[in-house]
């Protein structure tokens, strides 16, 4: 046991780790394109608009109304993205908590959110029929 060679712990793996910053921009840049035709179009997650054509991004209260949560839903693909990419967006300070089919911020995000997500090109037009 004496002799025994040990790993060192003590010193942290940060020498070729990108900062915060430089890694979501380049996982942003990497995932989302700005290409207006859908063949081209690849993103990690798209938002499919409701069928009045909105965002579905809505304000709920919660504790007697003193609590505001941003609800972000009808999410399709990769949602650790997404929520990576509003926590940046919103702030560390803010709770960004995935839910079942949902993203939760706390906190009144509704604007920021919005037009992030109409900048980052994933929202998907509706497809509904009259």
């Amino acid at each position: 046991v004496n002799g025994a060679a040990r790993p060192c712990f003590s010193r942290p793996f940060v020498a070729s780790t990108p900062k915060f910053g430089q890694l979501s921009n380049s996982i942003l840049r990497s995932f989302l394109s700005t290409s207006s035709s859908p063949e081209a179009k690849h993103t990690a997650f798209e938002i499919q608009r409701t069928q009045s054509g909105n965002l579905p991004v809505y304000l709920d209260y919660r504790k007697g109304r003193t609590m505001c949560i941003t609800i972000v839903r009808r999410i399709k693909g990769n949602k650790n993205v997404l929520a990576s990419q509003l926590q940046k967006l919103v702030g560390r300070q803010h709770a960004v908590k995935m839910k079942e089919g949902t993203i939760e911020i706390v906190g009144d995000h509704k604007k920021e959110v919005s037009e992030a997500l109409e900048q980052w090109g994933a929202v998907q037009a509706t497809s509904y029929s009259s």
